[in-house]
């Protein structure tokens, strides 16, 4: 039996974020990536791909602040690193599992930021 690919859910995205041009709606959707990549690691390239599709929506910008708290438009490939940078950066400092799971946040964690290296996020 083959398995339908999963239908590229970047237009979705982009839709969802074009209806609340937010840094929260990236922050979720971020959170909502790391949730899937520790259900199922070997799908991080597939995932990525997604966000790699939005970063490179150059037309998409998000509500945010400025470097000095001003309120300001951002790209969405600046709306990415800052969040991701953000979340990836407490989910290091707080890591204590020593063993190599599919359990271990420290090893998903090392593995998302890798990805996120790899594709410039």
């Amino acid at each position: 039996m083959l398995k339908t690919p999963f239908p590229d859910p970047t237009p979705k995205l982009l839709e969802l974020i074009c209806a609340h041009p937010e840094l929260p709606t990236i922050s979720d959707l971020i959170i909502i990536y790391l949730e899937l990549i520790e259900k199922s690691p070997t799908q991080i390239d597939k995932l990525t791909g997604a966000l790699v599709n939005l970063k490179n929506s150059n037309e998409i910008s998000v509500a945010g602040y400025d470097r000095l708290g001003n309120p300001a438009q951002i790209q969405i490939i600046h709306a990415l690193k800052n969040e991701f940078e953000e979340l990836l950066r407490s989910d290091l400092a707080a890591m204590e599992d020593a063993f190599v799971t599919p359990s271990n946040e420290y090893l998903i964690t090392s593995l998302i930021s890798a990805a996120v290296m790899k594709h410039r996020l």
